[in-house]
């Protein structure tokens, strides 16, 4: 595996996070926006997320979500709609702005890949046994680079039936529970394998750290100012810009 960057530190620092949905997708924004390199692993209550540019109507089953009560919200990158719960890894990457980005988000996934033995296309979605178990997304915004995606180690797939609107499925660009499959395996293995892969790729040290202050902050600011409202989360109206 070959990693189209001359990564510039020599260390990349590990968080891992478990908290509120719309706390963590503030905390992804704020991690971003501060630049500082990064490798989070983080777990939420179940909820589904969509993409910076979908429409709720058109992706999730709105009333399905609030039968099981399942918040919907916004991140801000483009992609899918996916469900998350405990039984989801959340895996961020934040790294210096590169002139190949979307090679740089490929190599990043196939870490991950690689760890469990996984396919991937040229989505960057990874399947196990033609089965997916993860997608992602990316962006390159305030000076960083910025990929994410989720690996599903337990998830309850039956969730899955809030990504099927029915009337607008020909629309939908998330994955129903016949299309994915859970991978079953120690999250704990799992995730040692990919903090190797990634260190080997990047020919640096990943080593445990902490959210700053200033990132801290931040994201309390977005949480307050954005991720709480539905403005953004159902209407896409950014008030950050």
């Amino acid at each position: 595996m070959e990693m189209p960057l001359t990564y510039p530190g020599n260390e990349l620092r590990l968080l891992y996070q478990h908290g509120d949905p719309a706390v963590s997708l503030a905390f992804e924004e704020a991690i971003a926006r501060c630049g500082i390199p990064t490798f989070r692993v983080w777990v939420t209550s179940k909820c589904v997320v969509i993409g910076r540019f979908q429409d709720v109507s058109e992706e999730v089953d709105v009333e399905y979500c609030t039968e099981k009560e399942l918040p919907i919200l916004r991140r801000f990158t483009g992609g899918g709609a996916v469900v998350l719960d405990e039984g989801v890894a959340c895996l961020a990457f934040c790294l210096p702005v590169q002139k190949n980005p979307l090679d740089v988000f490929h190599a990043l996934s196939e870490c991950v890949g690689s760890a469990i033995g996984a396919e991937i296309d040229e989505r960057n979605n990874l399947f196990v046994n033609g089965k997916k178990v993860s997608g992602a997304a990316g962006c390159k915004k305030w000076g960083s680079l910025f990929h994410h995606l989720t690996l599903l180690m337990a998830c309850d797939t039956e969730l899955m039936r809030a990504l099927t609107p029915g009337s607008a499925s020909q629309c939908k660009t998330g994955s129903d529970a016949r299309e994915v499959r859970n991978i079953g395996t120690n999250m704990r293995d799992v995730l040692v394998r990919v903090a190797r892969n990634i260190g080997n790729l990047l020919d640096t040290k990943v080593t445990p750290g902490k959210i700053t202050q200033e990132e801290r902050s931040l994201a309390d600011y977005l949480l307050r100012e954005k991720y709480a409202k539905s403005e953004w989360n159902f209407m896409a109206i950014d008030p950050l810009h």
